[in-house]
């Protein structure tokens, strides 16, 4: 098979199919294409898929793949703080199709507090990422244990006692392999907080 019609085949597999992959290898041995990642069912993401080619069925099942493991760091990646409130970086996954989730979890450390933490479109406040494409995307979502998803969350914080907050990002582009710039967003009485941290993978 020339390299072209590989090409061709594995992009009408990619097209065609109802899982996403994110990157694809053909291995002459098996005449399988091997992913590095596969979504099914729009969030259940799993790693190491390998795929039969079957020329006359371009939706063939995925005969081998492993769940793949998207818990968060149970301790603190990297840590940011500012006038009061420190923000813990629990990581990045992918979480659905073309889709990233990153965990912070936010404390107030000298004393109770209201922490107003966006995703986007309010008051101009935007909590961005970058990935190592160069490509920015708006966080679409935020959420905290008990709320719901939203664009915009009133968090009310006890001092010292960490909240969980989550920043969900769409239409990732299926070629990124991390992630250059995360700046998720907090503001508590007129008080704008842009933590950052870099370099992450996911």
């Amino acid at each position: 098979m020339d390299l072209m019609t590989r090409i061709f085949l594995i992009l009408s597999l990619l097209i065609s199919s109802s899982a996403n992959f994110a990157f694809a290898d053909f291995s002459n041995s098996t005449e399988s294409l091997i992913m590095r990642d596969g979504i099914v069912a729009s969030d259940i993401v799993y790693s190491n898929v390998t795929r039969p080619l079957i020329l006359a069925d371009a939706n063939s099942t995925v005969s081998d793949a492993s769940l793949e493991d998207t818990y968060f760091s149970t301790t603190a990646l990297n840590t940011f703080s500012e006038s009061g409130l420190r923000v813990d970086f629990a990581g990045c996954a992918l979480s659905g199709t073309n889709q990233i989730t990153c965990l912070t979890k936010i404390v107030t450390v000298n004393q109770n507090l209201q922490v107003s933490a966006y995703a986007t479109g309010f008051r101009s406040r935007v909590s961005r990422l970058f990935d190592n494409l160069s490509n920015e995307y708006p966080a679409s979502t935020v959420s905290a244990p008990d709320m719901a998803e939203t664009s915009h969350l009133v968090l009310s914080l006890m001092k010292d006692i960490p909240v969980e907050v989550r920043f969900i990002y769409r239409n990732i582009n299926p070629s990124a392999t991390s992630i250059s710039l995360f700046e998720p967003m907090f503001e508590y009485s007129d008080t704008l907080i842009k933590s950052t941290f870099t370099n992450i993978s996911f």
